[in-house]
């Protein structure tokens, strides 16, 4: 199977989620943004916006009717998790959030479906 770039893995993941009522995620804009004058692209700097924050970031309803933050760090199937990365997702799921690296929709769907968000019958809308 040839490498798909963190971006189309990432794109197909919004994809997936978008199809269930449930589920409310967007792209986390953390990209660094280019700077024309100095011709250099800059990464935002905010003592407010933590390092490592996720990809993916949104809320969903389990089957149980509690409301989760939702954090879904995309990596490619040979990509690692920055040690800010992990420390963010370990953080938020003390804190009782869906926090996950996800290197595929069928990794986010068996990861919704453990923690109650999806159930097993949705195996077959994976794609």
């Amino acid at each position: 199977m040839p490498k798909q770039p963190e971006k189309k893995i990432e794109n197909q993941i919004l994809m997936f989620l978008e199809k269930f009522p449930n589920i409310v995620a967007w792209k986390n804009n953390n990209a660094a943004i280019f700077d024309a004058k100095k011709k250099v692209y800059r990464k935002p700097v905010s003592r407010f916006q933590p390092k490592g924050i996720p990809d993916i970031i949104g809320y969903c309803k389990t089957r149980e009717k509690k409301i989760l933050p939702l954090f879904i760090e995309v990596k490619t199937p040979t990509g690692r998790a920055t040690p800010e990365q992990r420390e963010f997702l370990l953080k938020a799921s003390q804190f009782g959030c869906i926090a996950i690296i996800a290197r595929s929709v069928e990794e986010t769907l068996e990861s919704l479906i453990q923690f109650g968000v999806l159930s097993q019958t949705v195996k077959g809308v994976s794609s």
